[in-house]
């Protein structure tokens, strides 16, 4: 479970880099599958940063807090204009 959440050496914890490379690869994914495929995965991979981001909020610093907040927000808005997008196409 310490490999999830990083071991504080410097190295990032691995469902972030997970989830970092989900984004990374959606437009991979959409070239080869089509754009759905791409919004799918973005759009999950936004939400679960989001998720990420509000859960790291709650034992951030304040000063801190109210920059990753806002870093939240604009992710979630666009996890909903990509799920938004993603419902059209369907």
């Amino acid at each position: 479970m310490e490999r999830l959440r990083g071991d504080g050496a410097g190295r990032p914890p691995l469902a972030g880099c997970v989830f970092g490379g989900s984004i990374l690869a959606a437009p991979f994914l959409a070239s080869l599958y089509g754009l759905t495929a791409g919004l799918a995965v973005m759009t999950i991979a936004l939400a679960t940063t989001t998720a990420f981001g509000v859960h790291g909020a709650r034992a951030a610093s304040p000063e801190i807090r109210r920059r990753l907040l806002a870093i939240v927000a604009l992710n979630g808005a666009l996890a909903v204009v990509c799920l938004g997008v993603l419902l059209a196409r369907l």
